[in-house]
Parts: C-alpha cells; structure tokens; sequence
C-alpha cells in the first residue's frame, strides 16, 4: 500500500477547505432580488402557445401573492419559469396606485391567443396576460412616473426592431418608453395591465377575422382560480419551499464535503502507517 506523505496530505486538508469556503460562501454571500441579466445570456429556444411546425410548445405561466406594507405594495419581481423569462413584470415598493380596501395583491402572468393582429405590424411569439389585482379582483393601477416595467421575449434573439404593444379591447397601441434590451427582449413602462405583446412594425400582419376579446377589468380573487404553472414565481421574496432548497441544499452539501474530508483523512492514517510498518 502506498504512504500518504505529509504533502499529500496538506492537499488534500487545502481542496476540503477550499470546497467548505466556497459553500459557505454560497449560502451566506447576497443574493439579487430582481432577476437582471448583464453580459452573456443564455436563451433556449422560444416556446409557443401554438407552436409552428418545429418549434417548441408549453409556454410556462406565473403567479404570486405581495403584501401590501404601511399602505403600499412591495417589491414585486416576477417571471415565468424559461431561460430567459418570456415575460417579466418590475414594480418597486409602493409604486402602485390601490384600490381603497386593498390588502393584498394577486399577480399573474400567463400566455394568451392573439384573437387580433396591431395594425401597424405584426405579433412575433406569444400574447401575454399580465395582471395586478387586489383581493376582490379589482386592477391596480400606476402613475407613468413610477417605472413600472414590463419585460417580453421575442422568439427571434437576433430581434432589435421591435416595440411592446397592450390591447385595449379595441386595439393594440404602443406603451410608453417600450424598446429593445438584448437577448431579442424589450421593456416598457406600463400604468395599466391586461395584454401585451412583442410588435414587429411595418410587417404584414397575418389575416385574421377573429373578434378582438375585451380587455378584462376584474379577475377572480381567489388565489386558487389565478393563473398557476411550472414558471410560478415569487414576488416580494422566496417561498417557504424555495428557501428550504435554496438554504438547506448547500448545507447538505457542505455536511457531505465535511464527511468524505474525515474518511479521507482517516484513510490517509491508516495508509502512512501501512507504509511504516
């Protein structure tokens, strides 16, 4: 049997604390709230509501539940669940207006169908429903100067021309500060919520005789009848369950690094005076 010699030994005492600082680090170190995407960014590919031939279906939705804190909302950050997110809703504390009675807000992001095409252009990837409602179902809503920020995917990453768009119940018009980030993504500042959607102006929009769908002005207040699925998000913070992954993942990690540092260290003694012998 070979001797662990005491450099050896020292190597393996630095990778063990190397991996233990690492953990530790990842468990305690900050962590963003906003979900911002700087430099590289990775895209898989687009999933349609009603995918062409090819592509890629199941378009994931979000839901969550904020609080209202000394009379205004919180933070509320929310995405559905693809990378990146095809659709995102910012709205900083207290930046919306409520209805009087308001104690909670339900927020919901889900893909819809276009049941009409803007006439200045034409729709690139999914129609998204994003709502903020109170408890009763009632919409908020947001002064212009409050940023409040929606963000939409386009199927395209390549895509730079284009302007996000809300349906009215009559029709589709531009909203305000709407232009391209990257990744073929584009914000825009919002003051109401219904559907929105990425707009390729100047292209010929499909022909369609579908019968626009009104603009919804309340929705269920029930968190049970909101909208749910694999993308749900948190807004305001992480969920009990999240936090128990996120937390309690690493320190599993970090007791399983701490085991294998002890067996090794013991199979190290047992090998130095394997060799002495």
């Amino acid at each position: 049997m070979v001797a662990v010699t005491a450099s050896s030994r020292a190597g393996r005492l630095a990778l063990v604390a190397g991996a233990i600082i690492a953990l530790g680090a990842a468990i305690l170190g900050p962590r963003p709230v906003v979900p911002l995407y700087d430099g590289v960014v990775p895209v898989e590919p687009y999933r349609w509501l009603d995918p062409p031939s090819g592509a890629a279906g199941d378009p994931t939705s979000a839901s969550a539940t904020a609080a209202i804190v000394n009379g205004g909302n919180e933070l509320i950050a929310l995405a559905t669940d693809e990378v990146t997110p095809q659709a995102q809703i910012f709205a900083s504390p207290g930046s919306l207006v409520l209805p009087p009675g308001t104690r909670s807000l339900n927020v919901s992001i889900a893909p819809v169908r276009a049941t009409t095409q803007p006439a200045d252009g034409a729709i690139a990837g999914n129609v998204y429903r994003i709502l903020v409602t109170n408890q009763s179902g009632t919409l908020v809503t947001a002064p212009d100067s409050a940023k409040v920020s929606i963000v939409l995917r386009s199927p395209d990453p390549a895509t730079t021309e284009g302007v996000i768009e809300a349906f009215d119940g009559t029709r589709w018009h531009t909203i305000s500060d709407s232009g391209s980030t990257l990744a073929g993504s584009f914000v825009g500042v919002v003051t109401s919520f219904g559907d929105f959607a990425v707009v390729l102006p100047g292209q010929v929009p499909p022909s369609s005789s579908a019968t626009p769908v009104p603009t919804p002005t309340s929705v269920a207040a029930s968190p049970s009848e909101a909208t749910e699925g694999p993308g749900a998000s948190v807004a305001a913070g992480p969920s009990p369950v999240q936090t128990v992954l996120r937390i309690g993942a690493p320190i599993a990690a970090l007791v399983l690094v701490a085991l294998v540092a002890v067996i090794g260290l013991r199979q190290g003694g047992r090998g130095r005076r394997s060799g002495r012998r």
